[in-house]
């Protein structure tokens, strides 16, 4: 799915339910890129639009907590799974989540494309966007030249989220979801192991916590190991670079 929105240098988006600033430019690019699409948002974000109304020419999606709220031509739903349930029917890529600022937290994990007008500006803000720059699993992938409204420059970026390692054939380590799928199979093999007091690759002497013996001969160990030290070098290389900015 998707994510867009416009923020400025300090992924500010909006203040007192409005937004920083209108960009004719990101307005066009919005409409274009979700029109005949689906888009969810929450109910504050549908209160702001334009009279209230949902966006003609998508599906609209509502997420509230209020489950007497009721709004024409458009879907509403009570949580995050029944907003899943109900985009299976679409396609992935056909999916924009557009705010507020609860809901682009609550959908980032499920998302793996974010469209962000970044404006080099700083505003007074209320809300505020996932700092994606902060977030070693996002990347940009895109970005425009730059662009200008009166004094106002701005790009248009594209993050998305980091992919697979094609030379180590797995996953970027920053995906912290394959170390610990990893993690969980090697003790999952030690305690059956263990539980049967066999012996050999995994002995019973071994503790199932990692690192242990269990680490010592297996295929996961070595994943396990290579994960584990890559990780600790783009940890040093991230610090590094933060203390050569200070």
């Amino acid at each position: 799915m998707n994510l867009i929105a416009a923020a400025d240098e300090n992924w500010g988006i909006g203040c007192q339910g409005k937004l920083l600033v209108q960009i004719p430019a990101d307005l066009k690019s919005f409409r274009e890129m979700t029109m005949n699409r689906v888009v969810v948002m929450g109910r504050k974000t549908l209160e702001s639009l334009p009279n209230g109304l949902p966006l003609a020419g998508r599906t609209n999606l509502i997420l509230t907590s209020n489950p007497d709220y009721q709004v024409r031509n458009a879907l509403v739903l009570h949580s995050v799974d029944e907003v899943l349930k109900e985009v299976e029917h679409y396609r992935s890529r056909d999916v924009y989540i557009i705010g507020g600022e609860s809901v682009y937290r609550q959908f980032l994990p499920f998302c793996d494309t974010a469209h962000i007008t970044k404006i080099q500006e700083k505003y007074e803000a209320d809300a505020f966007f996932p700092n994606l720059d902060e977030d070693g699993e996002w990347e940009i992938t895109a970005d425009s030249e730059e662009q200008t409204y009166f004094d106002i420059e701005y790009y248009f970026l594209k993050y998305e989220r980091k992919k697979y390692d094609s030379k180590r054939k797995i996953p970027d380590t920053r995906y912290g979801i394959w170390y610990f799928l990893m993690r969980t199979a090697a003790q999952g093999i030690f305690l059956a192991n263990a539980r049967r007091g066999q012996r050999g690759r995994v002995g019973r002497k071994s503790s199932c916590s990692i690192p242990g013996t269990i680490e010592k001969s297996t295929r996961y160990y070595k994943i396990l190991r290579n994960i584990t030290k890559k990780k600790q070098n783009d940890e040093e290389m991230r610090n590094g670079s933060k203390k050569l900015e200070k």
